[in-house]
């Protein structure tokens, strides 16, 4: 799936159609793997979490869960506001709420990945392209790191180097990680 903020949403409602529009809904859309950049990471977590088997809970809770979001549960302004984010940090907003809604959604559909999932990011210091899977040491952190729009919000620093930043900076739906 692929980014550009609110088409998030968006991809969520395809996939919502896609499932109900079909006349052979059940297997058809029940994917092994899931990959996504950005907001589309978001979207990769959100259908990773729920069994495959159980692809309509899936699609109707993303659905849900784009339809009850608010600006705040995304970002909020920092201290100062922007000019602190310019200055002080790497991002206008800071996106401590994404990642502590993220994590709770993680938490609340059980902590437990179902599907292989790829989201990526690019290490703003190298330029380098990374790629998270299932196996990440911090998966809610992984999918913010994915969605992390430069300027807009700050990068996630991994420790060893590694800043990351949007993906889709580098590749905007990367299919190739996922086979």
């Amino acid at each position: 799936m692929s980014g550009g903020g609110a088409k998030g949403a968006f991809e969520a409602g395809v996939l919502w159609g896609m499932y109900h529009g079909h006349e052979n809904v059940g297997s058809t859309f029940d994917y092994d793997v899931v990959t996504g950049v950005s907001a589309g990471a978001i979207n990769t977590m959100g259908l990773s979490v729920i069994p495959k088997d159980q692809t309509e809970r899936a699609v109707q809770a993303l659905s849900d869960t784009w339809a009850s979001l608010r600006d705040g549960d995304l970002y909020e302004n920092w201290w100062f506001g922007a000019v602190r984010g310019l200055t002080d940090r790497s991002g206008i907003f800071n996106t401590a709420p994404l990642y502590k809604f993220i994590t709770n959604y993680f938490k609340n559909m059980g902590g437990k990945i179902y599907r292989k999932m790829i989201v990526s990011s690019a290490d703003a210091n190298s330029g380098s392209y990374i790629i998270w899977d299932e196996t990440a040491s911090d998966v809610p952190k992984a999918v913010v790191s994915s969605a992390s729009i430069p300027f807009i919000f700050p990068n996630q620093d991994w420790g060893n180097g590694v800043v990351a930043m949007d993906g889709g900076t580098v590749y905007n739906t990367n299919l190739v990680s996922a086979v």
